[in-house]
């Protein structure tokens, strides 16, 4: 049986929550409080999974209730339901909560987005993962741009240049879309000099990734401590998205599935920062493990803290709400026959070039030329699974892209 905390000083409120959830109550028992100091005393004395909380309370607000939740109760997830005028309320919980919703908020989106937060790693992870990734106090959460970008683009009116506008709303957004556009990775042969032509050339989806990336790489401030350099994760998530990309394109896939391989590739690293905003001293010994036994990364995360950066991303992904073929590609990359157990009651891939198979392929062919962590083994490339799929033979291929991808620009 889950458990689900609900805490709002509207009486109404907490009425139309507890009717939300009825049609899981085989599943869920939900429990109703009207004050964050009713809240720690239930969270002190009981189990609970999902915590759902109002901002704006008297005494105790949300901010301050999710703090104490932090400390008190990590593992749980939490949500918060937030009005238009709780703006500084919701910067003072950015580390603190999972998801946001707005009042008035739809009682049936709120109920599967709770069961689907609860669910996260299902298929993409394990017990081990969600165990550690539920007591990481400090996850990023999904950035309101994102959010913003997605209601623009659902708008038919909504063109390339309101888009370009949005963009630069954002400063670290602007030079990174900016930045990617003028790399020779994509060799439009030009400069680029305004978002809005950046976002012609580049495509709708890879804006959406970039700001997605842009938020995790933002978010972590410890990469020194734990190790790790911002500027060889990110040139090294930035290389894998284009190789991903290119090999996708040189097969002749759709679009889609092109940018879905970019999506991937640039956010594949992500839950390694994650990890490093949270542990950096453990992320460093695994380095530091990992370097003195010329092993892959993932060994010395395993050794260390018990699963691996690639299944972190696909949690903090799956709960910013990404396509399952993705959260599944950056939570899987680094598997295969020897390197880690696939986990149960997931199927292994069956399209000989799913967004999996081309982040696998991008992630080991760029790591042959491009380290991000010096001194580190480079996870191989699977060539059993690779042969067993019948595409073995499109690796000098996809080398030569590769190669051409990451040259330098003239």
């Amino acid at each position: 049986m889950n458990h689900i905390l609900f805490v709002d000083d509207d009486p109404m409120v907490l009425r139309g929550l507890r009717r939300a959830f009825s049609e899981l109550e085989e599943s869920w028992t939900a429990d109703c409080v009207n004050s964050g100091a009713e809240a720690l005393q239930k969270l002190a004395g009981g189990h609970y999974d999902v915590l759902v909380t109002d901002m704006r309370m008297p005494g105790m607000n949300g901010a301050q209730l999710l703090a104490e939740v932090v400390q008190l109760r990590p593992q749980i997830v939490r949500i918060v339901l937030s009005g238009q005028a709780d703006h500084e309320l919701l910067v003072q919980c950015v580390n603190t909560a999972h998801h946001y919703f707005s009042k008035p908020c739809d009682p049936e989106l709120l109920r599967t987005t709770v069961q689907r937060l609860f669910n996260l790693g299902q298929g993409v992870g394990d017990d081990r993962t969600r165990g550690l990734v539920n007591r990481l106090p400090l996850l990023p959460s999904r950035p309101e741009i994102y959010q913003r970008l997605l209601t623009a683009i659902a708008e038919p009116s909504t063109d390339l240049e309101s888009l370009g506008r949005l963009v630069e709303s954002d400063q670290g957004l602007t030079a990174k879309v900016l930045k990617l556009a003028n790399s020779s990775f994509f060799g439009f042969g030009h400069s680029v000099r305004s978002v809005a032509d950046a976002v012609s050339l580049l495509g709708v989806e890879v804006l959406k990734s970039m700001v997605l990336s842009v938020q995790v790489f933002d978010f972590c401030k410890h990469s020194t401590r734990a190790g790790l350099s911002i500027e060889r994760l990110w040139a090294r998530a930035q290389a894998t998205a284009a190789a991903a990309r290119r090999i996708a394109h040189e097969e002749g896939l759709p679009r889609e599935q092109q940018e879905a391989a970019f999506t991937a590739g640039i956010l594949h690293n992500c839950g390694l920062l994650v990890l490093a905003e949270n542990l950096p001293d453990q992320v460093r010994a695994a380095i530091a493990l990992a370097r003195n036994q010329h092993q892959p990364l993932y060994n010395g995360e395993l050794q260390t803290y018990g699963s691996t950066h690639a299944e972190v991303a696909g949690y903090v992904l799956d709960l910013w709400g990404l396509p399952k073929s993705i959260v599944e590609a950056v939570a899987s990359h680094l598997r295969g026959p020897g390197l880690l157990p696939a986990p149960a009651g997931q199927a292994t891939a069956t399209a000989p070039l799913d967004t999996l198979t081309l982040l696998h392929v991008a992630h080991g062919l760029v790591g042959e030329r491009l380290t991000s962590i010096d001194g580190i083994a480079e996870t191989a490339l699977d060539l059993a699974r690779l042969a067993s799929l019948g595409i073995e033979s499109r690796l000098p291929t996809w080398r030569a892209c590769v190669a051409e991808t990451l040259k330098p620009n003239p």
